[in-house]
């Protein structure tokens, strides 16, 4: 076994030191942004969550930047900018069924923020579409889940799952 030197030593912890200071850097700038938003100080909001993309990019931690992007899109949503909100939770579900597959709980969540926001701007088919799509991505999250003997997260995901079903047919009811 050959002993690492101390070059190697002094690279390896250089790195790791990188990492948690974009992880600290990270988390400082949503933690702010989302207060900042929480008080109306939407510039602020903005600028953080900016910063905070990039630190996520940094560090190719795309479900970062998944959910940064989401965080933005709902920035946008509650300034009734429902263009820009769109475009950013598209981009979220893009990137999160890219990096995790279509059978992740935040691909779910991407999913329901673009049924939201659909929603919102009166496309109600397309709205439809995503809250399905939602669903059956619970139902493989909670298959997956129920297979590794999480009955419990299981459970969560089947009921998270039935609910937005129950939502959907309530607003078709509404709408017909």
């Amino acid at each position: 076994m050959k002993i690492p030197t101390m070059a190697m030593l002094t690279f390896l912890l250089l790195i790791a030191s990188e990492a948690v200071a974009a992880t600290d850097a990270w988390h400082r700038y949503m933690s702010t942004a989302v207060e900042a938003s929480q008080r109306r100080n939407y510039t602020k909001a903005e600028t953080l969550l900016s910063l905070a993309v990039k630190e996520a990019d940094k560090s190719k931690n795309k479900v970062w930047t998944v959910i940064t992007l989401n965080q933005l899109g709902l920035l946008y949503q509650d300034q009734d900018e429902y263009e820009k909100a769109a475009l950013f939770f598209k981009r979220a579900l893009a990137l999160s069924e890219q990096a995790l597959g279509p059978s992740h709980p935040q691909v779910a969540e991407c999913l329901i923020h673009c049924a939201a926001i659909s929603r919102t701007k009166g496309q109600k088919d397309q709205a439809a579409a995503f809250n399905r799509r939602a669903g059956l991505c619970l139902d493989r999250c909670a298959a997956i889940e129920r297979s590794k003997g999480h009955k419990e997260e299981a459970s969560k995901l089947e009921l998270r799952a039935e609910e937005l079903r129950r939502h959907q047919a309530l607003l078709e009811k509404r709408a017909s």
